[in-house]
């Protein structure tokens, strides 16, 4: 029995559990964004999709459309937002990255760019964190 996508049901499926799961244990337990892991004793593992079920429902179960986050960051990301953290070396995209352009010139400032966004996801991530931790 199939359930709508873009429902709450649908986080409760056999299939997507099976998914996250492969997910999880292909990519490991760590937040692709900040790095977190449960191994910390709060922090709790998501699987996100890049692009949302709510505006892409056909990708609901397409793993490359599928990201390990802590729950910080995934609730900071939100539906509204498709930024993939995944680090580009070790993930296969089913469509390329870059489109146009002299691809040298766009290669040597994605590592910078990509440095300064993790930076800013691990800070935010450091003050949402302890307003967890108070809330038990």
């Amino acid at each position: 029995m199939e359930c709508d996508p873009t429902s709450r049901e649908f986080l409760k499926s056999y299939q997507w559990r099976v998914l996250r799961m492969q997910v999880i244990k292909e990519r490991g337990a760590r937040c692709e964004c900040c790095g977190a892991s449960p191994t910390d004793g709060f922090t709790v593992i998501n699987v996100d999709h890049i692009k949302s079920r709510r505006t892409h429902p056909y990708l609901a179960l397409v793993k490359s459309n599928l990201q390990v986050l802590c729950h910080v960051c995934n609730q900071g990301k939100g539906n509204w937002d498709q930024t993939d953290w995944r680090d580009p070396e070790t993930v296969e995209h089913d469509v390329p990255i870059w489109k146009g352009g002299d691809e040298d010139e766009i290669t040597q400032h994605v590592p910078d760019v990509r440095a300064r966004l993790m930076v800013m996801a691990k800070e935010k991530a450091d003050r949402l964190r302890p307003r967890l931790v108070t809330k038990k």
